[in-house]
This record gives C-alpha cells, sequence and structure tokens, in this order.
C-alpha cells in the first residue's frame, strides 16, 4: 500500500490528518520503519495533551514528513535525538512531541496550532519548512480521504475507482518508483527516452522537483508564497499570546545541499542550472524571519559549512527524498545548538 492509503483519515478542519492508533511496519527497498500513533494521532507512545506535568520543559514539533520521519523507527527521529542530547549536555528532561503530519505544509500546520496549542502548552513550537510546503499550502483543500486514501477531490473517476477498489493498482503506485528508479538500466533508458521526447517537441523534459527552486516564477507561485510566509506569521503571533517561543527552520533538498549529485542531475536531464537559483527559498525564510524577528534555523547553510554528502557523511537516502539516519541525527545537534542560546538567554 503507497503512503496515501496508510496514514490518514478525513479531518473537517485539517482536510485529513494521520490516523490515530496507527500500528504498522513500512518497507521500501531502503528501509523498514514502524509507525506507531497514540489516540490523538500523533507519533508518541502516550498521551501528551492536557498531560503537562507541573514544571515540564516541552517542545512541540510540527510540520511534514520530514518533522514526521518518514523512514525512521521512533527513536531514530530528531526528536527522539534531541531529547537525548538535551539531557546529557544540559541537564534538561524535556519533553519533544512529534506532532508532525506528512503533507502539512505552513497552512495546515497553523490549523493544527490554533486547535492544539492550549492542549499541549509548548514552551518552544518549532517549525520545519521543506521546499514543497508552498504547494501544500495552495492544494490542500483540493484533497480528501476516500475508501482510506489521500486523493485529490478533482481526480478522475477511473483512478478513484481503481483507488478505492484495485489492490493491484495500488501496490503498483506503491513500488513503481522502485521499479523505475531504482534498477539503474531502467533508470537511463527512461533519462535517454524523455530526453528523446523533448528533442522532438512532445515533451517539456525534467523539472527540479519544486518549482520555487526555478529563477522565474508566476504570479500564483507569488502568492502562494505570500499566503505561506503569512502563515509562518501567524504561527509565531499565536505563539506570543501563548507564551511559548516560536522556531522556524529551513530544510533543503538533496540537491540543494550536494553540488554532485545536483551536477549529475542536471547534465542527465538536459537542464541548464542557469534557470535555478537553489538558495532563494532559503533567502526569503531568512529575510522575512529577520523583518519578523523570528528566530530562524537555517539547515541549508548549515550542511553547507561542512558539506555533509561530498565528506562521505550521506544524510539523506539515496531514493526517498527524506532524510535517513545521520540527517536526524545532524538536525538534532543543530537544534541542540539553537536551544542552548534560547535556554541561556531565558536563564
Amino acid at each position: 500500500m503507497p503512503y496515501s492509503c496508510i496514514l490518514y483519515e478525513k479531518d473537517d478542519a485539517l482536510s485529513f490528518k494521520t490516523k490515530p492508533n496507527l500500528n504498522i511496519t513500512f518497507r521500501t527497498k531502503e528501509y523498514e520503519a514502524l509507525y506507531t500513533t497514540n489516540n490523538d494521532g500523533i507519533r508518541e507512545y502516550t498521551q501528551k495533551k492536557f498531560n503537562k506535568a507541573k514544571g515540564q520543559q516541552r517542545i512541540l514539533t510540527i510540520g511534514d514528513s520530514f518533522t514526521f520521519g518518514i523512514g525512521l523507527n521512533k527513536e531514530d527521529t530528531f526528536q527522539e535525538k534531541l531529547k537525548e542530547k538535551l539531557y546529557t549536555i544540559l541537564k534538561k528532561k524535556v519533553e519533544v512531541i512529534n506532532a508532525g503530519t506528512s503533507g502539512y505544509g505552513a497552512a495546515q500546520s497553523f490549523e493544527f496550532l490554533k486547535m492544539n496549542i492550549k492542549g499541549y502548552d509548548p514552551d518552544i513550537v518549532i517549525f520545519s519548512f521543506y521546499n514543497n510546503d508552498v504547494l501544500d499550502d495552495r492544494e490542500y483543500s483540493s484533497l480528501t480521504v476516500g475508501n482510506g486514501c489521500l486523493i485529490r477531490k478533482d481526480i478522475s473517476r477511473l483512478k478513484k475507482f481503481l483507488y478505492t477498489h484495485s489492490r493491484t493498482y495500488l501496490f503498483y503506485k506503491s513500488y513503481k518508483n522502485s521499479f523505475s528508479i531504482g534498477i539503474e538500466p531502467v533508470r537511463n533508458a527512461l533519462y535517454k527516452f524523455r530526453n528523446f521526447l523533448v528533442r522532438l517537441g512532445l515533451s517539456n523534459g525534467a523539472k527540479i522537483m519544486y518549482p520555487i527552486l526555478e529563477n522565474h516564477t508566476s504570479d500564483e507561485l507569488n502568492k502562494a508564497w505570500e499566503k505561506t510566509l503569512q502563515n509562518i506569521q501567524e504561527m509565531d503571533n499565536l505563539c506570543k499570546q501563548e507564551n511559548c517561543t516560536f522556531v522556524l527552520v529551513y530544510i533543503p533538498s538533496r540537491i540543494q545541499v550536494n553540488p554532485t549529485f545536483r551536477e549529475e542531475y542536471i547534465s542527465r536531464n538536459n537542464l541548464n542550472e542557469a534557470d535555478f537559483d537553489f538558495e532563494k527559498p532559503s533567502r526569503l525564510l531568512r529575510e522575512h524571519g529577520r523583518a519578523k524577528e523570528m528566530i530562524f534555523v537555517d539547515l541549508l547553510e548549515k550542511f553547507s559549512k561542512v558539506n555533509i554528502d561530498d565528506n562521505n557523511l550521506q544524510i539523506y537516502n539515496e531514493y526517498d527524498p527524506h532524510f535517513n539516519k545521520n540527517g536526524a541525527e545532524v538536525f538534532s545537534t543543530v537544534l541542540l545548538n539553537k536551544l542552548r542560546e534560547i535556554y541561556k538567554n531565558e536563564e
């Protein structure tokens, strides 16, 4: 079964949310991960909502699949690593709650925070932004859950029927990338075929994952950016109202972090690197954060300084775009350094 038919249930306020009481092992050719959730549908073993002990320090993490920890067992997520580091280095026993939902952008994360901030009563809220969040913000209201699968409301009748009635189709959706991308001769043949179609004028060719990395963006995308930044600002405002600290984190993609991977991808797909601005999302968020006096953590800047991937510390999966265990470990270390500053300023 694909992720879209495993993780979600319908929600009137949020369009969709992670299913409560999940206990399922998901396997790909790269990893095997156990996903469990509590009664509230967050990736915790016990109830956290309305259950904060007196004097307890609590960090609430919200965002998309990087926050949820796709591909990682709970003990390997950045939240669990951060919890260990806080206790070891700062001698602080801090709850770090994983309330991420795969597919959420800033809009759904803000709605979730509005609905739950009093219940969780966090001292710090960490929102992690990834490149597809702008598109998720624009499109999430067009999604729904039908027969256990997250699908578009305007999906064709045939695809809707296949999603809701055909296990063969779901098997295909789940494994198509393993077949087409994971087998190198097949992958190379697909690249050559697509480039052949481009020369014939029958295809626009490959794109670099998300249009927000392109130099020239549409008015529609610019407006989507404005809404995303507004939702981020509303999260910060809400935290101030509820006497907590808001932290915005930018998570880059592998193509931004690893120059060798980027050069190979661009060459293989006959793209022009001059058409892209790989630092643009991080720059926009940094400028917004500075203007609004917001705490901002830029993982692109941190990763670029140590040149992680080219120094043979692989932090992303090879095919799946998410962090592996190394990535979660590095993420937790970067957050720890920022939290040390926050706690020091509060003393």
